[in-house]
């Protein structure tokens, strides 16, 4: 804004964010603004001038800082608002032209004012935001990498983002910083990639693995709110990812029976020595619809297979436990000891 002042000259003041204009703030973060206030009559010989600032009350724990030159001139106020600070504020400054010419002061004038409206708010739970899964489903394969990212950003685009398992990994899978080529913003946020190769006697396999995005909180921002979002990841039944150079009898004998059994799991092999590529997945078992109030050693001795290794093909089999009725689960069947 700019207002007449002596001799038809004008002082004017600046800052970067002027009323009507509105800043949003939250509680716990930083607030700067730099004012600069000039005046059209320049210094020159004898004649002076110089230019300052006033303000209307601030809040209690915002600081003005000395004016830095003459014309124009700088000054700056900060603030960090607090949880009690909750709600609008409004500061306005304006800036006053003070002349002299040698030992004679002259009339000073101030500019309009120009005020701030900021609103505090406290800060609310930063979101988690997932890429490359399956609307939120991961199907894995026991012996293939299977992974997925996770993003957390808060709110008030300052505060550093905690991005956390908040409930325990699988076994052997990893939660790490991840570089997701994605497009970067103005706002912190938190980048990580999970990253899991199911081991064996993973199948079946069917939890919520859930992750927790915080910010830091202290007396001035109060307690902060904590988001927590989940992705369902299971891993495929009977079915084996090989690996490089795996033949069928080294497969054969990991999950406790022969290459026999397991060359008539896969008819689409012409011939037991030739596999055709790492990666490959192989069935390493037949499922089995099972019957109403069935237990896991009923089906193992129908079978004619070891209770341990009807658990070691099905994570979330348990002795003496019904299993629901109808569940699929993965059997390595033996003829010659199973019941007919």
């Amino acid at each position: 804004g700019q207002i007449s002042a002596d001799s038809g000259a004008e002082t004017a003041l600046t800052s970067f964010n002027q009323y009507p204009y509105r800043i949003r703030a939250f509680a716990g973060n930083q607030i700067n603004f730099k004012l600069v206030g000039s005046d059209a009559q320049t210094s020159s010989g004898t004649f002076k001038t110089m230019v300052d600032f006033s303000t209307s009350p601030v809040p209690a724990t915002a600081t003005l800082s000395p004016t830095y030159g003459s014309n124009p001139a700088r000054a700056y106020i900060s603030w960090r608002p607090c949880i009690q600070d909750e709600g609008p504020h409004v500061i306005c400054v304006e800036a006053t032209d003070h002349h002299s010419n040698g030992a004679t002061q002259l009339t000073s004038l101030a500019s309009k004012q120009q005020c701030v409206s900021i609103q505090v708010s406290r800060v609310n739970a930063p979101t988690i935001e997932f890429f490359n899964t399956n609307g939120g489903v991961i199907n894995a394969t026991i012996g293939k990498l299977s992974t997925f990212g996770a993003r957390g950003q808060g709110e008030d685009c300052q505060s550093a983002i905690q991005l956390e398992p908040d409930s325990g990994l699988p076994p052997e899978a990893t939660f790490s910083a991840w570089d997701s080529g994605l497009q970067p913003t103005l706002c912190q946020q938190t980048t990580k990639q999970f990253s899991w190769v199911p081991p064996l006697h993973m199948g079946g396999f069917d939890h919520l693995i859930c992750f927790r995005a915080s910010t830091a909180s202290d007396s001035c921002t109060g307690p902060t709110p904590v988001t927590v979002s989940c992705v369902r990841v299971t891993v495929r039944r009977c079915v084996y990812s090989l690996q490089q150079d795996q033949q069928l009898q080294e497969l054969a004998a990991m999950f406790g029976t022969d290459w026999m059994k397991l060359w008539s799991f896969n008819m689409d092999l012409r011939h037991p020595d030739y596999l055709v590529y790492q990666g490959q997945t192989i069935r390493v078992g037949m499922l089995y619809k099972t019957h109403p109030n069935e237990l896991p050693e009923q089906v193992a001795k129908r079978m004619g297979m070891p209770i341990s290794q009807l658990q070691d093909m099905n994570y979330d089999i348990v002795p003496g436990a019904f299993i629901p009725d109808g569940s699929v689960i993965c059997t390595i069947p033996n003829s010659c000891s199973g019941l007919v």
